[in-house]
């Protein structure tokens, strides 16, 4: 997705507020088939939810740099850099 202004850091049911984050260092979500390693890029991924890996994204669909492995539960911390 390259319309991308944030990474929601809250659930919300249907026609509540979420918060959503455009700087700092999050964990995200990852797909448990993709490998990340620290200084991967990140985008918008194809399960809904979560990120992935990508070495040459579209701009725009950029979240940030990863700052750690994958870990058990398939989260990675990532330092949000919007592009």
């Amino acid at each position: 997705d390259t319309k991308i202004i944030g990474v929601a850091v809250s659930d919300s049911a249907q026609g509540e507020d979420i918060e959503v984050a455009i700087g700092g260092s999050i964990q995200v979500k990852v797909s448990d088939t993709d490998t990340v390693t620290p200084g991967d890029i990140l985008t918008s991924g194809s399960e809904a939810g979560k990120a992935q890996s990508d070495p040459t994204p579209k701009t725009g669909a950029v979240l940030g740099k990863a700052t750690s492995q994958k870990n058990a539960n398939n989260l990675v911390w990532l330092l949000i850099t919007l592009e």
